[in-house]
């Protein structure tokens, strides 16, 4: 009975630790499923907004095609107005032409049978009367209809007009954009007079503040606590702003996680400094599943089973006694894997690192990497295959290990790939990218020939201030 006991508090304990297993197992699939649905999100928002912009490209061009066909259109209507215009003008040139002759025939005539009346003829025009209403009337419609007739231009006149439009628009559009110009430099001087009034003010002010603490006997602790805290602040929007501003995120409860624990240690009792009766404290041994009230059970069933482990020691045999032998064996090969498993990075050879190593990895030294199969981040020198000149000067300068940013862009780097590092000032981005720049030089040959300097410089370095060109 009491080796069925023990086997059953044995195989309960086995049962807890394996389903503590479980849980830390199912923990970590819920983190990573987590963090495989926010990447999901993630990319199915970045193709979202492919989409968009590929049929937003492809509404524009579709525009732009209405567009030009409109354009077509409306040229070969001009043509054929303007070819009509011609034809319309060549048959009112014919009608006039013809029209002048026979006019011309019959004036031939009328001087011929009325030149005997000629002097009366003109006598009779020189007395002219007044039109009457009708007459003007009459006249006044001609006119309306004349006007109202289409007129014919020529191309030169046509190009004159079009010209002259456009000289007027472009006019207009100048002193549109003078006017504009004109009120933003209006505007531009008055936010420039607030601000720097503003400026002034603000430096009047800190500049009493000043004074008032200098004279109060404050001056020198005081300024300096507000200088050190301004460049604190200074340094964390620095940061904000290059980084990003680290979130506080909020630890969510899980439905099996304990909120309060009972449990309690032997080393949390305090009675024994005071009390003598607790410091020769006597052990009662119980046989059977018996405890003692007051007592920790935890360390009472410890004690018991120690007790059992002994007498059961004695009992055995010697086959019993291998096949336990075996059993602790098992027991303790396991617990050397798991704990083998879950050694940390710094542990581990480069061979055994998992994804959830690399990634724990890159927390630890807040690195964030965007990009298409971007390598691994450096952990030590020695795994970066350098040359051994640069590894030497690299343990000259006395480097031991890489920085964030170095252990980030040096593998990307190396394999010659293009790259964009931020970080802040004095993390070692100009190491960052001169090894490998120093790797594929040694793998250059030597320019030793005149003819062979035309070819260009092993590397060039681009540098937007003096100081970064003389570092």
């Amino acid at each position: 009975d009491r080796d069925r006991d023990r086997d059953r508090d044995r195989d309960r304990r086995d049962d807890r630790d394996r389903e503590k297993g479980r849980e830390r197992d199912r923990s970590e699939r819920d983190k990573d499923r987590d963090r495989s649905s926010r990447r999901d999100r993630s990319e199915r928002s970045d193709r979202d907004d492919r989409e968009k912009e590929r049929e937003r490209d492809r509404s524009e061009r579709e525009k732009e095609r209405e567009r030009r066909h409109r354009d077509r259109d409306e040229r070969e209507r001009d043509r054929d107005r303007e070819r009509d215009r011609d034809r319309d003008r060549d048959h009112d040139e014919r009608d006039h032409r013809d029209r002048r002759h026979r006019e011309a025939d019959d004036d031939d005539d009328e001087d011929l049978l009325g030149r005997s009346t000629a002097g009366t003829a003109s006598a009779a025009a020189k007395k002219a009367e007044p039109l009457s209403l009708e007459e003007l009337i009459a006249q006044r419609a001609a006119q309306e209809a004349e006007a109202a007739k289409p007129k014919f231009l020529s191309k030169e006149e046509r190009a004159a007009l079009a010209l002259q439009k456009r000289q007027e628009e472009v006019a207009a559009q100048r002193a549109r954009m003078d006017a504009q110009r004109k009120a933003r430099e209006t505007l531009e001087k008055e936010a420039r007079d607030a601000d720097g009034r503003a400026l002034r003010e603000d430096r009047d002010r800190r500049r009493q503040e000043r004074d008032r603490e200098a004279a109060a006997g404050t001056g020198s602790a005081a300024a300096a606590a507000t200088t050190e805290k301004e460049q604190e602040q200074e340094a964390k929007a620095v940061r904000e702003r290059y980084l990003g501003k680290a979130s506080d995120k909020r630890k969510i409860r899980r439905m099996n996680e304990k909120k309060f624990v009972f449990d309690w240690e032997a080393t949390e009792d305090t009675s024994v400094d005071y009390n003598p009766l607790y410091r020769e404290r006597h052990a009662a041994q119980l046989f059977g599943r018996g405890h003692v009230a007051g007592i920790d059970v935890v360390s009472q069933k410890k004690q018991s089973s120690k007790f059992y482990d002994e007498l059961l020691e004695k009992r055995r045999t010697q086959e019993e006694k291998e096949q336990e032998e075996r059993r602790l064996e098992r027991i303790r090969a396991k617990e050397e894997k798991k704990m083998h498993v879950d050694r940390p990075w710094s542990e581990k050879p480069l061979d055994d690192m998992t994804d959830r190593d690399w990634r724990i990895f890159r927390e630890e030294f807040n690195i964030k990497v965007r990009g298409g199969r971007t390598p691994n981040p450096l952990r030590y020198w020695s795994e970066a295959n350098l040359p051994p000149e640069i590894n030497a000067i690299i343990d000259k300068c006395g480097y031991r290990h890489p920085t964030p940013i170095q252990r980030a862009a040096l593998p990307i780097g190396l394999q010659n790939r293009d790259v964009i590092g931020v970080a802040e000032t004095g993390s070692g981005k100009t190491l960052a990218f001169v090894i490998p720049l120093l790797v594929w030089i040694t793998s250059l040959p030597k320019i030793e020939r005149e003819q062979d300097i035309d070819n260009g410089p092993y590397g060039i370095i681009l540098a937007p201030t003096r100081e970064l060109a003389q570092q």
